[in-house]
């Protein structure tokens, strides 16, 4: 668990509320859902239905930097995985060899990774946008947008 600042060590309904919403981002990180991740969280039935609701959308993207960043999911790691995954080759198991890695590109891998992102630099499909929905995206610019770019060129 990520422990709360110490102003959140504070007593009363606040601090209640910041160290639920700190759990909620929590179980969004480990990959569940935002309504799951309430219900863990401890907010109500209510609140679960809406959970992108409970969490203004600019503390949200602050305190999922902040959560991300102490689990080790910083900008390098993730960049160096989309970075991999975007020459991925295709495998299948054969039942005497095991594993095989052919040359085949895996189109759907690469697919997934474009999509990764462009989320992350802020440039989503239209299309994707206009349908709804709920996303968390993390914009990046400055010196940071310059070190992904580079680190993704193999410069």
């Amino acid at each position: 668990m990520i422990y709360p600042d110490e102003k959140e060590w504070e007593n009363g309904p606040e601090a209640v509320r910041s160290l639920r919403t700190n759990k909620m981002i929590e179980g969004i990180i480990e990959g569940k859902t935002a309504s799951q991740s309430a219900q863990l969280a401890g907010f109500g039935p209510a609140a679960c239905r809406t959970p992108w609701k409970l969490i203004p959308p600019d503390e949200m993207r602050s305190r999922f930097q902040q959560i991300a960043e102490k689990k080790g999911l910083t900008l390098d790691k993730i960049g160096d995985k989309i970075s991999s995954h975007l020459n991925a080759r295709a495998s299948y198991v054969d039942k005497d060899e095991g594993l095989i890695q052919s040359n085949v590109p895996d189109y759907k891998v690469q697919q997934k990774a474009l999509d990764q992102l462009t989320t992350l630099l802020g440039m989503q499909d239209a299309s994707k946008v206009a349908q709804g929905g709920s996303t968390i995206s993390l914009s990046i610019s400055g010196p940071a947008a310059d070190r992904l770019a580079a680190m993704l060129s193999g410069e």
